[in-house]
């Protein structure tokens, strides 16, 4: 049985990010966990349902796969916005990339904790290739952060949805999502249609019909 104890404790107390070559440099000089780390890849291998699939609409170098769950830093870290010599603050629900002109799009469902009334986004999938979403305040269809998504059809600018249920859980990359229509002003109520659709457990969970 896999204790993890031991790649619990790789990397200890560090504060620095390292980069991939730094990390492998560590596991290869640490024969036990190099072992364990392999029969946690063959278990997660053996319970998962799917076969892994590029994100969708991403850039090559990107280590992120469709529907896969990852925590906050570990998308940051794979879009190249965390890096070994640099970790920027991000707590916003968007994040634009402007080189790749690629804006990643954080979504928490349930915001019932920590959020007041005002900035309690209506965030909802409307079927499996269907997802309504509220930007933020700020937004407006009379200016750039609004006008980044109203005119994406034309400006170049491509989105990436990336959603939770709850504070508590993983994101899950939902992939690429171009517009269809979108109404209002400060928030702008938008529909995004999915390049690939929803699981249907997926929309189960991130549908209004949820719970």
């Amino acid at each position: 049985m896999v204790s993890f104890r031991s790649a619990a404790t790789l990397l200890p107390s560090r504060t620095e990010l390292i980069s991939p070559a730094e990390f492998l440099s560590l596991l290869f000089v640490n024969p036990v966990v190099h072992v364990e780390l392999q029969e946690i890849v063959g278990i997660l291998l053996e319970r998962s349902l799917l076969e892994p699939l590029p994100l969708t609409g991403a850039p090559h170098d990107w280590a992120l796969t469709l529907h896969g769950r990852y925590t906050r830093a570990e998308i940051l870290s794979a879009v190249g916005y965390l890096t070994p010599i640099a970790r920027p603050l991000s707590d916003s629900g968007c994040l634009p990339l402007t080189q790749e002109k690629i804006e990643i799009l954080f979504v928490t469902l349930d915001k019932s904790e920590g959020f007041q009334e005002r900035v309690q986004y209506k965030d909802y999938a409307i079927s499996p290739e269907i997802f309504h979403w509220q930007t933020q305040n700020r937004a407006g269809p009379d200016n750039n952060s609004g006008r980044r998504y109203t005119e994406s059809g034309t400006n170049g600018w491509k989105f990436q949805l990336f959603v939770r249920e709850n504070r508590d859980s993983a994101y899950v990359a939902v992939g690429s999502v171009q517009l269809v229509s979108h109404d209002g002003d400060r928030p702008i109520s938008i529909t995004w249609r999915l390049e690939q659709p929803l699981t249907a457990e997926l929309f189960r969970r991130f549908s209004i019909l949820r719970g």
